[in-house]
């Protein structure tokens, strides 16, 4: 199958490519994240963002490429992306957009409606800083996995459950049409600071 990772799929032509990679997805999987980033992006979860996030600052916190910052720009959504990109990513593409090259949490700020997080990583502390950067009334949009898997750290988790409420029908929402590579368990919750 010839790669695009610009190619933007629904929810069905997603499941479809999956299926039909059967077991060979773990190549497409490899150059999917080293191309774009973690999460399958469907047509409509970025629907659902786009609606939800019109009008709001929004900033993504380690966007990585910058592929999902992109994605949203081109709806007309004001989204900054930030990554330091002073660790080693999977990623090997060029950024989509132009990310702002500074510590992330440092940039969060009062004028943020929303931060993005995206699969952020479960060693180091970065998780936990975004959350105690946040402030109360922001908007946190998370996509990775659940406590003591793959993304953030027990104590993010731990913030998260203490100092955040759940948005479940966003939540609901954009999980409606998620779409998750084989052995992946991500998923989308949208929390707003107490």
């Amino acid at each position: 199958m010839k790669f695009s990772p610009t190619k933007i799929r629904s929810c069905k032509e997603w499941k479809d490519v999956l299926i039909k990679l059967g077991d060979n997805d773990l190549y497409f999987r490899r150059d999917y994240i080293r191309a774009t980033g973690f999460p399958l992006l469907p047509k409509e979860v970025l629907k659902t963002l786009a609606v939800n996030l019109k009008g709001k600052n929004v900033i993504d916190a380690g966007c990585g490429t910058g592929f999902l910052s992109w994605l949203l720009q081109k709806q007309g959504i004001n989204v900054i992306p930030v990554d330091n990109n002073e660790t080693d990513h999977w990623f090997k593409a060029e950024a989509y957009t132009d990310i702002v090259k500074k510590d992330a949490v440092s940039c969060i700020s009062r004028e943020h409606d929303v931060v993005i997080l995206s699969w952020p990583y479960y060693k180091g502390s970065f998780s936990l800083d975004v959350c105690e950067a946040m402030h109360p009334g922001q908007t946190m949009i998370y996509q990775g996995e659940a406590k003591g898997n793959c993304t953030g750290t027990y104590e993010f988790f731990d913030c998260l459950a203490a100092k955040f409420t759940l948005n479940l029908p966003f939540t609901q929402e954009l999980n409606h049409n998620h779409v998750q590579f084989r052995g992946f368990h991500d998923y989308w919750e949208v929390y707003e600071k107490n």
